[in-house]
């Protein structure tokens, strides 16, 4: 049977392979990758509904799902020739002639035709083409003269993400765009949602935009590293020389537009308008050129169009001509209006042109001519808002997280033109002298547990009661009428008064005063009208008034005159028989007596939270013993011996205790830790970690690294247990030391807030060790994953690409991460006649992979499917249904993703991708292992 059944398959091989590509299409995704150095590629419908087909020379296939990915590859070059006969026939170019959604990967992709006349090196050209550009490893696009580097017409949307970087360059002359439209062209729709993007214009050309005299289309960056520089009037994201901005959107990544000559960094080229910008996230450097705004229009242009966003973002330009009266975001490390920070908001005029500005002495929000304010405080911040000539000082107003808030206006308009929607912990005092106080609606809600009372009049001296409200109760008004001027909003307060109470040498004392309860204000009246502070009434501790020395033979001490504690024993300094401190003198040894008494001093305080400390003092040897018991039942002794050296035990509530001696440098000589009974139990029943009561350093090295000696009961199995630890980092771990000297770094040690978890079973010597390493890569440029990289470099996991590169952007094998798990396992692997054989027969025994194509690039779906494996298959139902891509999983990886991301190991880009076939880099890898890492320590 087995026979017959290979015959059979056998002749349906044979069969299969002497039909037509086209009739292997549907069936084989060997199929959809091409090489751009054999033919250029067109893509256009398939003879079959709702299907694509792909040429690329010779090769054609047809009748592709468009679900399907498309995989272009290779590299081009185009000849160097003005005839255009000869370009349009010679040259190979990516072009996408159907409307149907297509998906393309470039991978390892160069196209350049910049010396070829009218030819691109990609384009949209069917009028509503619609494709997905996934980035994997470094590509490149240059148009030739005239032309883009990648075109994107007007009703064409071009969608890049991925884990690679593209270069996009326009042609010469009337330039192209970088990425947009080329010459003569206008812009379409382009989302970059992740990846590198380098985009530079042609002569005129926007870097992402339009071409010359066209304008920027609709650009929207989700995310990614994208740096645009425009040429020659050119805009760095927008409109190309004499072309408009358009609409840009920034709500991610960081983004770096430089204008060309006169173009703005982003807006309008040359002569352009400023067209629409909206950033509300993201990191964004914006840079004009030679008079064109950084944001808004070009040189020449009067236009600046608007920039608006949520507050996310963080912009840093400093030529800004764009209307920004309804703008919320942080400019050069400023925050506009949006969120007060005292340690980012330091210049006086936040916009540069007067309107508004932030004193973070006072704490307080000043705004003058606006049209429009959406105002967000810190919680205590004070607003002040008023109009310096005629006008209303605000058109429509919006307050959060205030605490005091005035509008004031000149002359006869109102303060507040519009509707005002106010929310605050303190008072609102609204004032026109000659207008109307709100021009429309108002609505308030005080944000505390007071009632508050709102009052109205024509001045602030004539105002009078109009509503009362309880606490959390929002007011609102519709309107309140040409006569009314002034308008006050006060808390009333709930009072409790404080009697006065006199100084005494330690403690203050107290003027009489009043709080209230609710908001913990103070006020130097019963009504709670008049604000005061601590310090006001706050009477300072007159310091103790010692009186005369007292002494016996070892010791002197005094005692304060008024309060009569005593002060400042110490034992007698001699200077030969007379102390130089009390004048107390030796007597003379007569007949051989000697004086009697006690050979150590006793002495107990109650501290503040409740604990007590006894010191005992041994007069002989000089050691002080300090015992402090405290309230939960935990103790600590402190023993100080006269040459300085210091031994700390301390003992928990459930009997763990934990001992470190410094000596008299402060260096940590020993530490030793005992786990209780209950405690350990307590651990195994919570799934808790016991928290040792020791603390120590981690050292860069094991050598200089104290040993901590660790107790577990034997009949307690495996305990968890956490050490704390000054300063601990990602790249801090634990290493136990054997019996016979040898050390191992504990691969699942876990850093916390606070120290280090891992799991002992039975007593062990552990050491603490910093085992992170610099990599200029990833430390320098403040990298995303450095405190993954951090975490599996110093569990020996990874290494570096060379002693000072990680290369997070390199694609990880499956033969890499085969041989990450191996040692993550305690799996020695070196040796083999390759250097991951080791790693791979391990996968292989232990069912993590077959062990097949070891050398191909591990796929991020791939790589969950390993750690399932290694996790034990567990089972999960989770839902994928909100990631935009989930229906891209393969089958056999399905339920493998399920578990990594119900489980936090892997959690997509944060833009609603998953990205399951995309190739894992480095960096991916470390992210995705320390989160697993963690898992198991759950």
């Amino acid at each position: 049977m087995k026979k017959r059944l290979l015959s059979i398959l056998t002749a349906l091989a044979l069969c299969l392979s002497l039909l037509p590509a086209t009739a292997l299409a549907a069936s084989d995704p060997e199929n959809y990758v091409f090489d751009i150095s054999e033919g250029r590629i067109t893509i256009v419908d398939g003879s079959d509904a709702e299907t694509i087909k792909v040429t690329c020379g010779s090769k054609t296939v047809d009748n592709i799902d468009p679900k399907e990915v498309i995989t272009v590859t290779g590299k081009y070059v185009g000849p160097a020739t003005d005839n255009w006969d000869i370009a349009r026939n010679s040259t190979h170019n990516l072009i996408v002639q159907t409307s149907t959604p297509v998906t393309i990967k470039a991978s390892d992709l160069t196209i350049n035709n910049a010396d070829s006349i009218y030819c691109y090196a990609m384009a949209l050209e069917a009028a509503n083409a619609n494709v997905t550009l996934i980035l994997d490893g470094v590509n490149y696009f240059a148009g030739g003269r005239d032309k883009g580097g990648i075109v994107v017409g007007t009703g064409c949307e071009l969608t890049i993400q991925g884990n690679g970087s593209v270069t996009a360059i326009g042609g010469a002359n009337f330039g192209g765009a970088g990425i947009g439209g080329d010459g003569g062209g206008a812009c379409g729709t382009i989302i970059i949602k992740s990846g590198t993007v380098n985009a530079t214009g042609g002569n005129g050309g926007a870097g992402i935009g339009g071409s010359y005299n066209r304008a920027g289309g609709t650009v929207i960056i989700d995310g990614g590293t994208v740096t645009a520089t425009g040429s020659n009037g050119g805009a760095g994201i927008g409109g190309g020389t004499k072309g408009a901005g358009g609409k840009v959107t920034i709500d991610g990544g960081i983004v770096t537009a430089t204008g060309g000559d006169k173009g703005a960094g982003i807006g309008g080229g040359y002569y352009g308008a400023g067209g629409t910008v909206i950033i509300d996230g993201g990191i964004v450097t914006a840079t004009g050129n030679s008079g064109g705004a950084d944001i808004g229009g070009g040189f020449d242009s009067s236009i600046h169009g608007t920039l608006s966003g949520s507050g996310r973002a963080k912009i840093t330009a400093s030529n800004v001509k764009a209307n920004i009266d309804v703008f919320n975001g942080i400019i050069n490390d400023v925050s506009y209006v949006t969120v007060v920070n005292d340690e980012k908001v330091n210049k006086a005029d936040v916009l540069y042109n007067g309107k508004v500005s932030y004193d973070p002495d006072s704490n307080t929000i000043t705004c003058k001519n606006s049209i429009k304010l959406n105002i967000k405080g810190n919680g205590s911040t004070d607003i002040n808002i008023f109009h310096g000539d005629q006008g209303p000082a605000v058109g429509t107003l919006t307050v959060t997280g205030a605490k005091d808030v005035t509008v004031t206006s000149n002359g006869h308009y109102p303060a507040v033109g519009g509707e005002a929607d106010i929310t605050c912990t303190g008072n609102v005092k609204i004032v026109s002298p000659d207008g109307m106080a709100i021009g429309s609606a108002l609505t308030y809600k005080n944000a505390n547990e007071h009632g508050y009372v709102v009052k109205i009049g024509t001045n602030l001296e004539s105002l009078k009661d109009f509503a009362t409200k309880p606490a959390g109760e929002t007011f609102s008004a519709k309107s309140f009428g040409d006569l009314v001027h002034a308008l006050q909003i006060l808390p009333i307060h709930t009072i409790d008064h404080v009697d006065a109470k006199p100084a005494t040498c330690t403690e203050n004392g107290n003027k009489e005063h009043w709080k209230c309860f609710v908001c913990y204000k103070l006020f130097s009246d019963a009504e709670g009208t008049t604000e005061t502070t601590a310090d006001d009434v706050k009477i300072p501790a007159t310091n103790h008034t010692p009186g005369a020395w007292e002494y016996d033979s070892t010791q002197h001490w005094r005692h304060c005159t008024v309060c009569e504690e005593e002060l400042d024993r110490a034992d007698h300094t001699f200077s030969g028989k007379t102390c130089t401190v009390c004048g107390y003198t030796k007597r003379s040894s007569g007949g051989g007596s000697s004086s009697g008494g006690s050979n150590t001093t006793t002495k107990t305080e109650k501290n503040p939270d409740g604990s007590t400390t006894t010191t005992v003092t041994d007069q002989k040897t000089g050691t002080v013993t300090e015992t402090t018991k405290n309230t939960d039942g935990s103790t600590t002794v402190v023993e100080t011996k006269k040459d300085g050296t210091v031994t700390e035990t301390n003992k928990s509530a459930d009997g763990t205790t934990g001992t470190v001696v410094t000596d008299q440098h402060g260096d940590v000589t020993d530490v030793s830790a005992s786990v209780s009974n209950k405690a350990a139990k307590e651990a195994a029943e919570t799934g808790e970690a016991v928290t040792l009561p020791v603390e120590v350093p981690a050292a860069k090295t094991t050598e200089d690294a104290p040993a901590v000696e660790i107790t577990v009961p034997k009949s307690a199995g495996a305990v968890k247990v956490e050490i704390p630890v000054e300063q601990v980092t990602p790249g801090t771990v634990a290493v136990i030391v054997h019996a016979d000297g040898t050390e191992e770094i504990v691969t699942t040690s876990i850093p916390t807030e606070n120290g280090v978890v891992l799991t002992l079973d039975g007593s062990a010597t552990v050491k603490i060790v910093d085992n992170a390493k610099e990599f200029e890569d990833v430390h320098s440029v403040n990298h995303w994953a450095e405190d993954a990289v951090d975490f599996v470099v110093a569990r020996g996991m990874f290494t570096g690409t060379s002693e000072t590169t990680f290369s997070p952007a390199s694609h990880m094998t499956r033969a890499m991460l085969m041989t990450v798990l191996a040692r993550f396992d305690g799996e020695d692997t070196s040796g083999g006649s390759v250097w991951y054989e080791k790693g791979m027969e391990w996968a292989k025994a232990n069912g993590v992979s077959d062990g097949s194509n070891p050398n191909g690039n591990i796929t991020r779906e791939q790589l969950a499917v390993m750690l399932w494996r290694y996790a034990g298959s567990p089972t999960s139902d989770h839902s994928l249904d909100g990631y935009t891509d989930a229906d891209q999983i393969s089958g056999y990886a399905l339920e493998a993703m399920r578990w990594a991301n119900e489980t936090g190991i892997i959690t997509g880009y944060g833009n609603g991708l998953l990205g399951a076939k995309d190739n894992a880099t480095r960096a991916q890898v470390a992210q995705i292992l320390m989160n697993f890492v963690k898992n198991l320590n759950r």
